[in-house]
């Protein structure tokens, strides 16, 4: 397998709406000799990429539809920022999928230039999946948020019990709510609880 930097993941199960999109993704990574990794979900990436590889994600593209719940791609979309260090694009089946509340909290999180959707011309979308795979990305320019906040945010969308999550991170359960409540003021909601009903 080959290390991270090679590896551009692909969360979102295939359809005729998407088609187009995985047809240049393969392109693109045949070019540059890169691996597509192809995945139904964030759970079933982690049993396909084993743990030798090495340093972050060349790219992610998260692919969004109808039945997509909320919570969990905004968790899928907070993992693979920290392991992309933020070169991840959305592609929805259509533009109307993501509301302004959660363009606005995506802002809130990065800087995400761009949002595909199904009805792009297809000469724009392999212009920015060419753009993507080659570009080197920092953490420091793209996040608005640090490592850490978007674990605690990515900890609670997971249903990580407190106690558990706050021995993990190596502080105290008080400290964890603060970072909660800190972090719930960044993303422009009163609680982590709103991110549930969204």
């Amino acid at each position: 397998m080959a290390g991270g930097n090679k590896c551009v993941v692909v969360i979102g199960i295939d359809n005729i709406l998407r088609y187009g999109l995985f047809h240049l993704i393969e392109t693109e990574c045949m070019k540059r000799n890169f691996v597509p990794v192809y995945s139904a979900n964030d759970h079933d990436l982690w049993i396909r990429i084993p743990e030798q590889h090495s340093g972050p994600f060349r790219l992610a593209i998260l692919c969004l539809g109808t039945d997509d719940f909320f919570p969990t791609w905004f968790s899928t979309f907070l993992t693979l920022l920290r392991k992309t260090n933020g070169n991840v694009l959305i592609f929805t089946d259509s533009h109307e999928l993501l509301n302004k509340r959660k363009r606005n909290l995506i802002a809130r999180v990065c800087e995400l230039e761009h949002i595909l959707d199904a009805s792009m011309p297809v000469s724009y979308l392999s212009f920015l999946v060419e753009y993507y795979m080659s570009r080197e990305c920092s953490v420091r320019g793209s996040f608005k948020m640090s490592m850490r906040e978007l674990s605690v945010i990515d900890g609670f969308l997971n249903g990580i019990d407190a106690v558990c999550h706050s021995s993990w991170m190596g502080i105290s359960t008080k400290t964890l709510y603060q970072h909660r409540k800190n972090c719930a003021n960044k993303l422009g909601v009163r609680n982590l609880k709103e991110l549930l009903r969204l």
